[in-house]
């Protein structure tokens, strides 16, 4: 029963309640590394020929026949030897479970390797949606739409629509791989000239600065809060500028502004205080959220 790997079978001491003793077999990966896998077979100790690592002929009948044992003890053997001779072809970095795992089992060797290699394709498409930037994105918004008011996730999935667009226009996938400064630029000369914006009656072409400015930097935050999670490795954002320009736009002048201050609010006083918060708005740039 010699083989190529460090597998024997043995006589387990510990004896049952009925005076037999289990055979098992014994891998050691390593010197401080071992498993046993059981193999079902009991008989009593003075029968195992512990040379030669086999039962005796001479075991009564009421354990067994002799040779039909050590035959099956053999095939045992042989076949946890191929499984383990798999798992180092498959690389398999725990031989050991992998022998666990599969010498119980009915499988074939031809059945193993397809279990094996289906797992090592799920394995690798969970890693590459794990590491996806929209999925990334999604739980970002997630993990964030309690946390902040209510039209912060709108804003983060303005910026992900944005990301979509730009990934459609240029017809390349966007992965975190891809993120540089030749991607910000694009990214922003995509967005104020090129960017089509939604559910517009008359079609304009190209964001506001401000508008741009407001989705690079929320594309940065998203970012860095990926990197301090350790979901993705450090990225090079030092000339990713936030842009932004002064705003003139002007709703209310100051005579409309004074009208409405004057507004004689008498019959309803519960509209007063309103009122002076929208006046001091007004005076102040200060933004009620």
């Amino acid at each position: 029963m010699a083989t190529h790997l460090p597998i024997k079978a043995i006589c387990n001491p510990k004896m049952k309640r009925d005076g037999t003793h289990l055979i098992s077999i014994q891998y050691c990966e390593s010197p401080k590394k071992r498993t046993v896998i059981p193999t079902h077979i009991y008989i009593p100790r003075i029968f195992w020929n512990s040379k030669q690592r086999i039962i005796f002929n001479r075991l009564p009948k009421e354990f067994g026949e002799a040779d039909l044992l050590n035959h099956r003890l053999n095939k045992m053997i042989l076949r946890a030897q191929d499984i383990i001779f798999l798992a180092k072809e498959s690389n398999c970095k725990d031989s050991i479970e992998f022998l666990k795992k599969y010498h119980a089992k009915q499988h074939t060797l031809e059945e193993i390797k397809a279990e094996e290699q289906k797992i090592a394709k799920d394995q690798e498409f969970a890693v590459i949606h794990q590491l996806d930037l929209y999925h990334q994105i999604d739980d970002y918004i997630q993990s964030k739409t309690k946390k902040v008011c209510k039209d912060m996730p709108r804003i983060y999935r303005n910026m992900k629509e944005h990301l979509l667009e730009f990934e459609a226009s240029r017809g390349e996938t966007i992965t975190f791989e891809s993120l540089n400064l030749t991607f910000y630029e694009e990214f922003v000369d995509f967005l104020m000239y090129e960017y089509v914006q939604r559910r517009r009656t008359i079609k304009i072409v190209g964001l506001k600065v401000n508008t741009v400015g407001k989705t690079v930097k929320q594309f940065r935050t998203f970012l860095r809060n990926r990197i301090r999670k350790g979901i993705i490795p450090p990225l090079d954002m030092d000339g990713w500028k936030i842009l932004e320009e002064e705003v003139d736009a002007v709703y209310l002048n100051w005579d409309e502004i004074k009208k409405i201050f004057q507004v004689n609010l008498s019959r309803f006083p519960n509209l007063v205080d309103y009122r002076d918060d929208f006046v001091l708005g007004c005076m102040t740039g200060l933004r009620f959220s």
